[in-house]
C-alpha cells in the first residue's frame, strides 16, 4: 500500500462515521444507501434509508412496492427521478437478474438510475472491484493535496481525477480506500473551514503550504438558474379537495399537488384573482369564495427557483373534472399522498386544509 492510501486508511478506520450500510456487503443495502444519498446528506439521508430498509428489506419486496408507497417513503428527499429509477432497477434486478445484482462495475452501469460513481461505489464496496469514484469530495481532498487546479465539474475532470484516484487505490481493499477519500471530505477537508491543523497530510498539502485552501478545486462557472412563478389553486368542496398528480416529465414528475398556473414572471395577485373563475374545474353556476394565503413560498431546485401562492377557493357544487391528472379526494385521505417539499410545506402551515 502506497504512503497516501495508508494514511487516509488509517485516519477513516480511526474517524469514520458508524453508518449502517458500511456494516454489510449487500450490494442492495449499499446500493440503497448510494442511490438515497445522491444529492443528499448523510445525515438526511439516513433516516430514509432506516425507513426503507425496514419497509424492504430486499429488492425483491422493494420491486413489488406501488410507485405511491415508494414516493409517499421518499417524500421530503427530492429528486424523485432518484425513486422512479430505483423502483425500475429492483424491478430489473428481480425479472431479469433472479433478483441478484450485477457484479461489475460496467454491468451496473446498465441499470436506470445508475450513473459512473454509483456504479463504482457499489463495484468496489460489495464487490472488492478496483474502480474509482469521482464526486465533490474527491476532488476536493485530491486537488488541494496535490495541487490539481482542473476546473470542476468537467469531462476532463473526471478523467484527471479518476485517473489519480486509480494511481492511488489500495489494490486490496478498493472500496475501502474509496470510502475513505469522501469520508475524509466530508469530516476533515471540508468546503470551508476544513481541519487542517489536525490534518494528518498537514506537511505535504499543496493547498496548505501555498496559501490556496479557498482557491481549490477550481469551480466551473454555473449556468444561471430559470425562475418559476407558481400559482397553486386550492378547492375546496364539502370536505373535499382537488389534487394534481403529476405524470408529464417535468418537476415532480409522479407526486401531487394542487392544480396550478405556471408563469415565468411573477403576476400581479389581483389579474391571478380574475383568472381564477375561468378554471375549467369549478362548478358552472356556482357561488364560491376566493381567499388568497398571505405567505409566499420560495423553493429552490438545483436548476430553477420556485415563487408560489396558494389561493383557496370554496365551492357549494361539485367540482367538474375533466382532466385525468384530477382527482377528488376526501381531507382525510391526504396524508395518504406523496406531495412535494413545497406543498408539504404549505400543507403544515395550514392545518385546516387537511
Amino acid at each position: 500500500m502506497n504512503d497516501f492510501a495508508k494514511r487516509l486508511t488509517e485516519w477513516y478506520e480511526t474517524n469514520k462515521r458508524k453508518l449502517p450500510w458500511r456494516e454489510t456487503n449487500d450490494p442492495y443495502a449499499i446500493w440503497l444507501s448510494e442511490i438515497i444519498l445522491q444529492q443528499t446528506r448523510v445525515n438526511q439521508g439516513l433516516p430514509y434509508y432506516q425507513r426503507f430498509i425496514k419497509t424492504w428489506p430486499t429488492v425483491d419486496k422493494l420491486a413489488a412496492a406501488s410507485k405511491d408507497e415508494v414516493f409517499k417513503l421518499w417524500q421530503g428527499l427530492g429528486y424523485y427521478r432518484r425513486a422512479e429509477n430505483m423502483m425500475k432497477t429492483a424491478q430489473i434486478v428481480v425479472n431479469d437478474h433472479k433478483g441478484i445484482f450485477p457484479g461489475c462495475y460496467h454491468q451496473l452501469l446498465k441499470l436506470p438510475g445508475v450513473g459512473e460513481y454509483t456504479a463504482a461505489a457499489i463495484a468496489s464496496i460489495a464487490f472488492g472491484e478496483k474502480v474509482p469514484v469521482t464526486d465533490g469530495n474527491v476532488y476536493r481532498v485530491l486537488s488541494r493535496i496535490f495541487g490539481i487546479k482542473t476546473a470542476v465539474p468537467s469531462s476532463k475532470a473526471k478523467k484527471t481525477f479518476g485517473e489519480k484516484m486509480l494511481s492511488l487505490t489500495d489494490n486490496a481493499h478498493p472500496g475501502t480506500f474509496n470510502q475513505a477519500v469522501m469520508e475524509f471530505g466530508a469530516l476533515q477537508c471540508t468546503p470551508s473551514n476544513p481541519s487542517c491543523s489536525k490534518c494528518v497530510f498537514s506537511n505535504r498539502c499543496h493547498a496548505l503550504i501555498h496559501n490556496e485552501i479557498h482557491e481549490l478545486p477550481v469551480i466551473k462557472q454555473k449556468n444561471k438558474k430559470r425562475k418559476l412563478f407558481i400559482c397553486y389553486f386550492v378547492v375546496q368542496w364539502n370536505g373535499h379537495l382537488i389534487l394534481h398528480h403529476r405524470t408529464k416529465n417535468e418537476i415532480w414528475k409522479g407526486l401531487y399537488d394542487f392544480p396550478s398556473q405556471t408563469f415565468d414572471k411573477e403576476k400581479n395577485m389581483d389579474a391571478v384573482l380574475k383568472a381564477t373563475r375561468d378554471l375549467p374545474f369549478l362548478p358552472p353556476q356556482s357561488t364560491f369564495t376566493i381567499k388568497p394565503f398571505d405567505k409566499t413560498y420560495r423553493h429552490q431546485l438545483t436548476h430553477m427557483d420556485i415563487t408560489a401562492r396558494f389561493i383557496e377557493i370554496t365551492v357549494n357544487n361539485k367540482p367538474v373534472l375533466n382532466n385525468k391528472s384530477l382527482k377528488l379526494i376526501h381531507k382525510t385521505e391526504l396524508a395518504g399522498y406523496p406531495v412535494s417539499r413545497l406543498t408539504e410545506r404549505f400543507l403544515n402551515d395550514k392545518s385546516s386544509v387537511r
